[in-house]
């Protein structure tokens, strides 16, 4: 039994364009941004002669916008995965990594070091995301063998799924590069999830980027 899935991020919000970028997790739900849809719009075109049974996303608004352009090609409905959801940032949601520094140096410190382990202050670690987000993605690989899905995710958590496939430990998870409206290619063959392609991000060139 094989299943293909194409892991998605989000199209870009506006907090992925300031500068510098303030954090987002499960407690902010911001549509897409003007560059968000053009990023959307490109990663629909480039996954629409892909023959695609299904499209899920987390249930964040700018997760299930980006996976709508996805779908549409496709006349699929978008179907949300609650647990999916991106990580619960606690006190540092809205915040920039600057403001984070300075008003927590000891836990932001101790974050950077060991996120696996040391929690966003107030929100989730790593290793809870990966707990939460894992069972519902092996759930849904399971009900379409022989099939393609696309399922649209998060920064935190499409890096922690990844690390966690190939075998790096969480607390380096955050090195992994995941674009707005970028993809990774994963396979299930019924034992486990294999990572064929990270990060095709190829039909973006040209598009305003967060990075």
């Amino acid at each position: 039994m094989r299943t293909v899935i194409l892991l998605a991020r989000h199209a870009a919000t506006d907090n992925n364009m300031r500068q510098p970028p303030t954090l987002q997790g499960s407690g902010i739900d911001a549509p897409i941004s003007d560059e968000g849809r053009l990023q959307a719009e490109a990663l629909g075109n480039a996954l629409a002669d892909r023959s695609i049974a299904a499209v899920y996303a987390s249930p964040l608004r700018r997760a299930r916008e980006t996976a709508e352009a996805v779908a549409k090609p496709h006349g699929h409905e978008v179907t949300p995965i609650p647990d999916f959801r991106e990580a619960d940032l606690g006190d540092w949601e809205g915040l920039s990594w600057v403001e984070i520094s300075k008003r927590w140096p000891k836990e932001h410190e101790a974050f950077l070091a060991d996120a696996e382990n040391n929690s966003y202050l107030g929100g989730e670690n790593m290793r809870n995301v990966c707990d939460r987000t894992l069972p519902a993605l092996a759930s849904i690989a399971q009900s379409h063998p022989e099939q393609t899905i696309v399922v649209v995710g998060h920064n935190v958590v499409n890096r922690v799924l990844l690390a966690e496939w190939m075998k790096i430990p969480l607390r380096f998870a955050r090195k992994l590069t995941q674009n707005n409206a970028g993809y990774n290619v994963i396979e299930w063959r019924g034992d486990g999830f294999k990572v064929r392609t990270m990060n095709v991000a190829d039909h973006l060139s040209g598009l305003p980027s967060a990075d």
